[in-house]
Order: C-alpha cells, then structure tokens, then sequence
C-alpha cells in the first residue's frame, strides 16, 4: 500500500511530461504492478469477508456490486459471477434499476472477454425506454465499446473509417447538450470526433483542459486519455499520440486494469521504431494480463503480435552477433599486427643492442691500435736521435 501512494503522488501533474519521459515512468510504474495487484487482493479479500458476515439482502448487494467493479477489468470470470449474484440481490430486493444497471454491466464484460455474440444477446434484452439518464449513457457506452470491439475483430474499422453510419449517428445524438463535467463526455465527443481531421482538433480543444487536469489513476481517466489518443493519431500528432496512449496505460497499471489497450499500442509503436527490448517486455505484460482477465480472443492476436516481436527481436540479437564477431576479427587481426611490430621493434632493439656492442668493441680496438702507433712513433723516433 504504501508503494502504491507514494507512485501516485510522485506522479501529480503526469501531462507535463513529454513522452520520453513518460516512457521511463510507464516503466516504472510496470516494475511495481506486483504492489497493485496485492493491494487489489487485499481489497477483494476484505469484501468477501464482509459479505460473508452479512445477512442483509441490500448490504450484501452493494457488497457483490463492490467486488464486481473490483473484478470487472480484472477478472471477467469473477466478475461474471458478482453480476449474477448482484442481479438476483436485486431481484429478491425488487429493484428494477439495480437490475437494469447489472444487465448492463453484463454486457460489458461479455464484450471485454470477446464474447461478442453473448453482448450482443444482452443488449438486445435491455428495454432502453425505461431507462433513466444516467442508465442510458451507461447503456450507450456499452453498445459503443461492442459495436467498436466487433468491428475491430472483424477487421471493419480503420483510422480514416472508425465506425460505422449507425453509430455515428448514435454518437451525434448522445454528445447533443453534453456537459463537460458528465463522466461520459470526453468518450462519446472523443469517438464521435475521430470521423475527420476538423472534428478532431475541435474535439482536443475540448477535452484536452478536462484530461489534463486528471490523477491518471482511474478507469475513466485511462478511457479518457485513450480516446484523447486516438484523436492526435486521427491529425497526425505522433508525440501527443504516444504521450496520451503512456498517460492511459499508466492509469490502467495503477488500478490493475487487464484489459489494457492501451500498452498493446505502445508495444506496437516501440515495435515499429525498433525499440525491441520495450515492444517485447510491453506485449508479454499484455499477455500476461489477457491470460488474467481470461479473454480468449485477445490471447490469440497478442501471440501473433508476440511472435512478430520475438523474430524481431531474435533477427536483431543476431545482426548484433555478427557485428561483434566482425568487430572482433578485426581486433584480432589489429592485435596480431600489434604483437608483430612489438616483435620487429624487439628484434631491432636487440640488434641495435648488438651493434653497439660491437661499436664500443672496435672503439676500444681502434683506441689500442693507435695507442700502439705512438708507442712505435716514439720508438722510431728515439732510434733516429741516436
């Protein structure tokens, strides 16, 4: 606990930084996951024990709709299981409202496990006429993220065609009279935006001075920053792009989020500027956490994706293999001329030696002989006095 409050104070004011960066608190803060998911742990263990303790149908409601939310990004089987306990709460309760909202909750993790055909079996039996306000954006929210995850599955959406004539036509009437303080604005205006460069720079005026002025610590603000995201990639921004994509897969790592898009974004762009350390430690934590969360189908796109990092990654080890095996060769061949001049500067040393000695010797030679000279010089000499 205390690792997990000293992360999120250090990291006031995140959308200051640059994504260079933030790149090295992404990897930080993915170093230190283990401390969020034992704080979460811990979290589910005190209310399962509290709604052991109770007998009272609506604290053990609110209870299963707490471990729900606790589950709901981090385990879709568990989290399916508190959706069918909270529904029947509140059926035996006799709340139509609680069981509204459960019907939509249910939807999302149908949609968020890939099991697409179920979603969209539980959006067709909610009667959206009776739904409140609140319940109905909640709803819409829904049918966004599965109409979105299909398309995206089916390979039907692009950055030039985000969704379909449908859709857009849902999202221009959801963001009508939208307040910026609604939770569900940055989303809908976000999505609904990303159909042209216009209505994108519109919309980052709009919703950028609304994200900057979040913690980055919650489930909201790593949707937020994610769309803000897409918005930059819509005009072409790669720095914002890359910046709002970390700030978002930060929030999901602080909350122990598992359906994390958003670091599976990154790993790609790492992979693309061959940043391959990063692209490989980024989809293997993405792995690791479809296998937690237990989504079937993304297991299956993040392996291939893993098995394109990994080839180039390997390809890479080995360009880098060969390099110093020439780098080496080259030394040694170096190290081989060195040892032979050292060898040709020895042996002319030693002969320099030599010739020396053989110099001092005929000096020596010479010096005798003409001392010799004088000696018969002096002897001539004194014959030719006498």
């Amino acid at each position: 606990m205390a690792v997990v409050c000293c992360v999120t104070t250090a990291q006031a004011g995140l959308s200051d930084y640059n994504s260079d960066q933030l790149i090295e608190i992404l990897d930080r803060t993915l170093a230190n996951s283990k401390e969020y998911e034992d704080h979460k742990l811990t979290k589910l263990r005190d209310l399962k024990r509290g709604l052991s303790a109770s007998d009272d149908l609506e604290h053990r409601f609110w209870t299963a709709r707490d471990l729900y939310n606790e589950y709901r990004n981090f385990d879709s089987d568990s989290a399916l299981y508190y959706v069918e306990m909270t529904y029947d709460l509140a059926s035996r309760i006799g709340r139509q409202r609680w069981k509204d909202e459960t019907d939509i909750e249910r939807c999302y993790v149908y949609t968020a496990s890939g099991l697409l055909d179920r979603a969209q079996a539980a959006i067709d039996e909610i009667e959206e006429e009776r739904l409140d306000t609140t319940l109905y954006l909640m709803f819409k929210e829904q049918e966004l993220f599965l109409y979105t995850h299909r398309d995206q599955y089916l390979g039907l959406n692009s950055l030039e065609n985000p969704y379909d004539a449908d859709t857009e036509k849902m999202l221009s009437n959801l963001i009508q009279g939208l307040s910026p303080k609604n939770p569900h604005y940055c989303w809908f205006v976000g999505w609904y935006s990303l159909r042209g460069n216009k209505d994108a720079r519109d919309a980052i005026a709009k919703i950028l001075p609304v994200i900057r002025e979040s913690d980055f610590d919650s489930a909201n603000d790593a949707k937020n920053a994610y769309i803000l995201s897409r918005l930059y990639e819509r005009i072409g921004d790669q720095e914002n792009e890359l910046k709002y994509l970390i700030l978002s897969a930060i929030a999901d790592v602080k909350i122990d989020n598992k359906e994390i898009a958003s670091l599976e974004k990154i790993a790609m762009i790492m992979y693309d500027r061959h940043d391959l350390r990063r692209a490989n430690e980024y989809i293997r934590s993405c792995l690791k956490a479809a296998d937690d969360f237990k989504n079937r189908v993304r297991i299956v796109s993040l392996s291939e994706l893993q098995n394109n990092i990994i080839t180039a990654y390997q390809n890479e080890s080995e360009k880098q293999s060969r390099t110093l095996h020439i780098y080496f060769i080259i030394l040694a061949i170096i190290a081989v001329l060195l040892i032979g001049l050292l060898l040709f500067s020895i042996s002319q040393n030693r002969k320099l030696r030599l010739n020396k000695t053989a110099l001092i010797d005929s000096k020596q030679q010479l010096e005798k002989h003409i001392d010799s000279q004088k000696v018969l010089e002096n002897q001539l000499q004194e014959a030719n006095a006498a």
